[in-house]
């Protein structure tokens, strides 16, 4: 690298669309539109009519609420 020169840094995204939100958790987009207003679902933000949802409270939300579930045979 030349001196002088930056080199650019990788910006990761913070935030995700309720689509991507969705793929993620596996649910649909109107599951977690559904959630939104009943209160429940993971936490989010509104930029204008924009909806955003930051990826560490996806995160958190999901392991705080995934059920285990032993198999018997």
């Amino acid at each position: 690298m030349a001196k002088g020169k930056k080199q650019a840094k990788e910006v990761k995204p913070s935030y995700m669309t309720t689509r991507e939100v969705a793929a993620f958790l596996g649910l649909s987009a109107g599951t977690l539109c559904t959630w939104r207003y009943q209160g429940k679902g993971p936490s989010y933000y509104k930029v204008g009519n924009a909806v955003r949802y930051k990826i560490a409270d996806v995160e958190a939300w999901k392991n705080e609420n995934v059920k285990r579930v032993k198999l018997t045979n």
